[in-house]
């Protein structure tokens, strides 16, 4: 709510249930957090794009590098988060 608070938008959630699935395009900003229960969340990423359309490199092939780059940045705290936009 803090984000919404200084950049303005609109926070959306449901009440989910298995089997529900949910869809948006790549320019919509989304996030989850760390999965601290007993319970398994399985999430994923499938990308389409027309055939007329240069391939983004980020990500293919064997070790893509977006992919890549988010597996080895260090996890944050939601406090060092919130410093580094601007919000605490």
């Amino acid at each position: 709510l803090e984000l919404i608070e200084k950049y303005g938008g609109r926070w959306a959630t449901s009440d989910f249930e298995a089997g529900d699935a949910i869809f948006f395009g790549m320019f919509t900003m989304h996030s989850s957090t760390v999965n601290v229960t007993n319970r398994i969340r399985i999430s994923c990423d499938t990308r389409y794009q027309l055939a007329s359309e240069p391939v983004d490199g980020r990500w293919i092939g064997k070790k893509p590098r977006a992919h890549e780059t988010a597996l080895e940045a260090p996890l944050k705290t939601m406090a060092e988060a919130k410093k580094e936009w601007g919000l605490a």
